[in-house]
């Protein structure tokens, strides 16, 4: 069997590449035109654990024991994050433990920032209702140093100048002006958020694919082509203009241009909650890289049956496809086995002897002394010759080999704890050294 060595055990690691492709439209989300993971993920969504996917009776849960490492705080902080039910201390001195719900799910996200101004001038941040958030000012803001850390890929990444002016900090444009609020530098920042349990490790550069279609036509396409974070217009009115940038190890998008696209319009800026007892002509914008994205609108499609006028003032027209590729690092653990010369041409095989020189039992063919102060073995049991000749009727002279079809692998203890197999078996003769490379997953 080829023989390990200390040395030739290290660990490296290997990269798998999954791949996306999210498909937006009208409160609908798809990845990979799968409509849902489960009965209880909705689509669009991926399951954190993968628990109680299909389960509709005896969902399992994670517990927290109370105890001197669960007080109060740490119970109270979950649920001010919308987890459990336990909201006091009076709950929480009568609670044995808290209980998780699963499954846990994760979906890619949507937010914007819209610029609000004083005629062509911003002066700050425009938040509607359900459209847009004084939240997501917080969060743009937030990326400002790893923004700035891609500078060295593209001169885009320079967020003072692209995205927010004075990273965000209310200032003083002018002596006699007060500005209280964050400036943004653009008239949109249309913010698309990929958590990391999609791409892994970080997105794989080169491999994002934003594609805006209008009534089933593809109205435009960008790609991060130069793989250096920039995402180019390839496909609509500015083809080769940058329209946004790819933060790949934080999954972040930020797109801010606002060019128009064929001058076609739909309900992007429709509210995605809340109730209203009017329709507003407000939500109608035009369409622009801006609105990428923008599929989900408080107006449902029973609400389109009801009342057909309102399809008008939802994003109906406008579907999306955001496609990329993640990078996901395994560590695995190689080894080396040798095989070298004048070692390894033997067996414990019985195949491995001739035949024909063999008795009808062990004793009589392996056996050649035993007692009760001796066992000796047979030293001439005849070897098969195993090598073949070229020519009819000749046998070649007898030479020492075997092939070798699996290769153990033994712990520090002599435990065997793995098999590999080859495909094909190797013969292996005096005159030849073999070194076989072994990977295993941790």
């Amino acid at each position: 069997m080829p023989k390990f060595n200390e040395n030739d055990l290290f660990y490296n690691v290997i990269k798998a590449h999954p791949k996306y492709a999210l498909t937006l439209y009208h409160n609908s989300a798809y990845i990979n035109n799968r409509n849902q993971q489960g009965q209880n993920v909705q689509n669009g969504e991926i399951s954190l654990y993968e628990v109680n996917i299909n389960r509709s009776s005896g969902l399992i849960k994670a517990s927290l024991t109370k105890g001197e490492n669960a007080k109060y705080e740490c119970f109270s902080s979950l649920v001010s994050a919308g987890i459990g039910s336990i909201s006091s201390s009076a709950d929480y001195k009568n609670a044995t433990g808290f209980e998780l719900p699963y499954p846990l799910t994760s979906s890619i996200s949507r937010r914007l920032i819209k610029a609000e101004k004083s005629g062509l001038d911003i002066v700050g941040v425009d938040i509607i209702e359900n459209v847009t958030n004084q939240d997501t000012v917080f969060q743009v803001i937030s990326l400002k140093n790893s923004y700035d850390y891609y500078r060295s890929l593209s001169k885009y990444f320079d967020f003072d100048t692209y995205i927010f002016a004075n990273g965000g900090v209310p200032q003083n444009p002018k002596p006699a002006t007060t500005l209280t609020e964050s400036l943004p530098n653009n008239d949109y920042i249309n913010m698309i958020s990929i958590p990391s349990i999609f791409y892994g490790s970080d997105i794989k550069k080169g491999t994002v694919d934003l594609q805006f279609y209008y009534t089933g036509t593809l109205l435009a396409r960008a790609q991060d082509t130069n793989k250096n974070g920039e995402l180019i217009e390839t496909i609509g009115p500015n083809v080769g203009t940058v329209i946004g940038t790819v933060l790949y190890n934080e999954g972040i998008m930020l797109i801010t241009a606002s060019h128009d696209l064929h001058s076609l319009t739909d309900g992007y800026l429709s509210p995605t909650a809340g109730t209203y007892t009017s329709l507003s002509s407000d939500w109608i914008a035009t369409s622009s890289w801006a609105h990428f994205g923008a599929y989900k609108s408080f107006i449902t499609a029973a609400d389109i049956i009801a009342d057909p006028q309102s399809s008008s003032y939802a994003p109906l027209s406008s579907s999306y496809k955001v496609g990329f590729e993640g990078t996901s690092k395994t560590p695995v653990i190689t080894m080396l086995a040798h095989a070298p010369k004048n070692d390894l041409v033997w067996s414990n095989n019985p195949t491995y002897l001739d035949q024909s020189s063999l008795s009808d039992t062990y004793v009589k063919s392996f056996v050649a002394q035993t007692g009760t102060l001796v066992y000796r073995e047979n030293e001439n049991i005849p070897i098969k010759n195993t090598v073949s000749s070229s020519y009819y009727g000749y046998e070649e002279k007898f030479k020492p080999q075997t092939f070798i079809s699996k290769i153990g692998i033994y712990n520090e203890d002599n435990e065997l704890i793995a098999i590999a197999k080859l495909s094909n078996p190797v013969r292996k003769t005096n005159s030849q050294a073999y070194t076989f490379k072994l990977k295993l997953d941790l």
